[in-house]
């Protein structure tokens, strides 16, 4: 959902996890870089993560997921 907006997302990172989308969203280690990132963030012009970001959006829309879902089921001769 933050993605369809296009706009930059910061949040923190967990520990031991590995982070999805590395390339668009802006992952803090704590507080002190949460507050740096925000700032960032807020001077992140229009480019291309803006457009990733929609991308991404696109991609995982549910229009997206049922045309995926038909296709499977045309190619197996469901539909």
């Amino acid at each position: 959902e933050y993605f369809s907006t296009g706009r930059p997302v910061v949040a923190l990172a967990q520990p031991g996890r590995v982070e999805e989308y590395p390339d668009v969203i802006y992952w803090a280690e704590d507080a002190a870089e949460f507050v740096r990132l925000c700032a960032s963030a807020l001077a992140e012009g229009d480019g291309w993560a803006r457009t990733r970001r929609l991308s991404y959006a696109a991609a995982a829309s549910w229009s997206g997921r049922a045309g995926e879902v038909r296709r499977i089921l045309e190619s197996i001769g469901l539909l």
